[in-house]
């Protein structure tokens, strides 16, 4: 990397959308022809958020001297235009997999044959007249080949196609999930449904049994791809195995003898294998089978489990780290656990505005500017972190020159790290090839972690250069009172914004447990000054880890940013406090409230959030996302501490989740009370439970509000 004359061995460039189950197939087989001949391979992943190419990618092509270059499909059309016209310009042999350029040397599965054996089991075998498709990117020719086939095939049987039965899935998973609910509420005609990924086919299988029909005896399920998740449920899905390992071996081999000079077959097709599960046919009575068959599953779902679980504990640590040195620490505890042999993070010195290309190396263009620098900030390898050097270095040669024999290595993968456009830095990682992977659940991790450090960091090196300022105009201009005024007020500005940062919580932008710390401190003293009430609600959305398993971490992060909107509109008064207090737990501080009045807010977040409706079909309380809320009122005495009634709270939240959730609890702090007494026992007024909601129907459609809501005041 910018050495290729001098030391190490030249790589080759793998550019793909991710690093994830698809592509690990692919890499096995490509790292398979290259190893033996001491090649190194560089996986670099682009983000389907951003517009354009990274800069990283630009400049590791224009100056790191790759061999050549391996591209998969993209997920943004434009991607792909642009890596052409730089593989073009730079004249760099390149091998195109799941691709049909022309011109070009492609590599991809032979979708035609595979999907015909797909649609003659389904309309031959289990006797399909009516199939709907979920379709994946139209822009993708693997997906577009796919939907071909299946009409063709159709039309080839005289059977009509139903274009009321297609629907787009755009090969993500909450797409697809929404599309197949819609359809099934329209219609329940068909007798299969056709996914281009398995993703696709195990939502649809899903969907499908939530409106009472069965797999396979009912609607019959095909997904694409071979997955392993897909082997995972029950019944397991149809699919066909893509052979990714020869398609890499096969792009592999074409690339050497392309580096070669030599010729190569322009287009190769890779033969596919159609793999029949339960989802087509009904599973075998042998008992005897079917035991070892769920043995195995269950096995293979308990290692799946155990890598989730790390990978959501890592998560929380990541998000929890109060420096960028703390990053580190997180990653050796958790990542080792998790197949990580070696990660390298870097953060840009200069975050930019724009995470797509700087000058030097934009497509289209050589540019005489500097190369943006980088600056490592964890370095992990052989299960120990190794010193961190201050030395910057440029972010073409991915790593500092003392560490470039490690790109010498047989893979890399190298992410860059980005948030809303803005350029954080890359993280380069190597993972054992069997582990669940990892690399997209980091990508997302460290962007936020590093958007948080490397923010407050401006905000106090802006803060910083505003001082000086100061400094020098008051020396030199003593007089002119107004232009002092204007730079002290942009010095407080950034005061203002660097304590929000401190006091906000970064998701969900309410305040964060500090600020509640701050403000409970403050009215609690207030309390006792005045002799006023103050009531605390505890929060807890119920069963979100469930939530997060079924739907992911992104739209569990949005459901919390509902909650919060939610609760911030409830607290209307200008002293009252939502803070989200960690995790899915939120507080609601209300000064001068005693039990009737927080109800009446507590109730008012309630209905707002049923009105938000959230789905939740992981939830055995609720389809949609309900809170259950402990309610703490106290006047203090003269023993208490705030402490006692965050506890009584918490131990009316508790009571809440115990009755069965979606309710709220209320509670008095107790006047005279014997130090560590129960607090159910003691005290004059004993705790007031909210009715629960009556029984939620999956069918009905019914209205989330609680028997609570509908009696509360207000």
């Amino acid at each position: 990397m910018g050495r290729s004359a001098t030391v190490g061995r030249r790589p080759v460039v793998a550019v793909m959308t991710a690093f994830d189950t698809y592509q690990i197939g692919l890499v096995r087989g490509v790292v398979g022809v290259l190893s033996p001949r001491r090649i190194p391979l560089i996986v670099l992943t682009l983000d389907p958020q951003v517009d354009h190419l990274p800069s990283s990618l630009c400049c590791l092509l224009r100056h790191g001297a790759p061999q050549g270059v391996l591209a998969t499909d993209y997920t943004r059309p434009e991607h792909g235009e642009e890596l052409r016209g730089l593989l073009t310009e730079l004249d760099l042999p390149a091998v195109h997999i799941a691709a049909n350029d022309p011109g070009a040397t492609c590599v991809r599965a032979d979708n035609v044959d595979a999907m015909t054996m797909v649609m003659r089991h389904l309309l031959d075998e289990c006797g399909v007249r009516r199939p709907a498709m979920i379709r994946g990117l139209a822009h993708v020719v693997d997906h577009a080949e796919r939907e071909r086939v299946l009409r063709s095939e159709l039309a080839a049987r005289g059977l009509p196609v139903d274009e009321g039965l297609f629907v787009d899935g755009q090969a993500r998973h909450d797409i697809a999930a929404k599309a197949i609910r819609d359809l099934l509420r329209r219609r329940t005609d068909l007798d299969a449904v056709v996914a281009t990924d398995d993703s696709a086919a195990i939502v649809a299988m899903e969907a499908v049994t939530e409106r009472g029909l069965r797999v396979p005896e009912d609607v019959v399920v095909t997904g694409f791809d071979n997955y392993p998740t897909g082997a995972l449920t029950w019944p397991g899905v149809t699919t066909v195995d893509q052979n990714l390992e020869e398609q890499g071996r096969t792009a592999a081999r074409l690339l050497l003898a392309r580096i070669a000079g030599e010729a190569a077959d322009e287009h190769v097709l890779v033969p596919c294998t159609l793999v029949v599960r339960g989802s087509t046919r009904p599973v075998d009575p042998d008992r005897t089978g079917r035991a070892m068959a769920a043995r195995a599953m269950a096995a293979a779902a308990r290692t799946r489990a155990v890598h989730q679980d790390v990978q959501l504990s890592m998560s929380r640590a990541l998000l929890a780290c109060r420096g960028l040195s703390e990053i580190g620490d997180v990653l050796l505890s958790f990542g080792t656990r998790l197949g990580l042999r070696r990660c390298f993070l870097a953060a840009s010195t200069e975050p930019s505005a724009h995470a797509a290309t700087t000058p030097d190396c934009a497509v289209g263009g050589e540019g005489a500017g500097p190369h943006p620098l980088s600056r490592l900030v964890t370095v992990l390898r052989d299960d120990a972190l190794l010193p961190v050097p201050e030395a910057t270095f440029s972010s073409h040669e991915l790593l500092p020159e003392h560490l470039h024999e490690e790109l010498d290595g047989d893979l890399l993968v190298c992410q860059p790290l980005s948030l809303v456009d803005r350029n954080l830095g890359h993280l380069l990682l190597e993972q054992a090839m069997d582990a669940v992977p990892i690399a997209e659940g980091l990508r997302t991790d460290l962007s936020r972690v590093l958007s948080y450090f490397l923010g407050r960091q401006e905000l106090q090196a802006h803060a910083e250069t505003l001082e000086r300022l100061v400094a020098e105009r008051q020396a030199r201009l003593r007089s002119e009172v107004e232009t002092r005024q204007r730079t002290e007020e942009e010095l407080q500005r950034a005061n203002d914004a660097l304590e929000q940062l401190v006091l906000a919580d970064g998701l969900t932008q309410i305040a964060n447990r500090v600020a509640f710390q701050r403000m409970m401190g403050r009215h609690w003293r207030a309390m006792r000054r005045e002799g006023t009430e103050l009531a605390l609600a505890m929060i807890d959305v119920d069963h979100f880890k469930a939530f997060n398993d079924r739907y992911g971490h992104l739209t569990g992060d949005d459901a919390l940013k509902t909650v919060a909107r939610c609760l911030a509109e409830a607290a209307r008064r200008p002293h009252d406090l939502a803070c989200r207090y960690g995790g899915e737990e939120f507080v609601l501080l209300l000064p001068g409230s005693g039990t009737e009045a927080a109800t009446i807010v507590v109730e008012r977040f309630r209905t707002a959030l049923g009105k938000a409706a959230i789905p939740h079909d992981a939830s055995p309380t609720a389809p949609v996302v309900t809170v259950s809320v402990g309610i703490a009122v106290t006047r203090g005495r003269e023993t208490d501490q705030p402490e006692d009634l965050l506890k009584a709270a918490d131990e009316a939240l508790y009571r809440a989740k115990s009755a069965g959730r979606d309710r709220v609890v209320q509670v008095t702090v107790p006047p005279l009370a014997a130090a560590g007494s129960d607090p159910a026992a003691a005290g004059s007024d004993p705790a007031a439970s909210v009715p629960a909601p009556r029984p939620w129907s999956r069918r009905s459609g019914s209205s989330p509000t609680s028997a609570a809501s509908r009696s509360a005041p207000g």
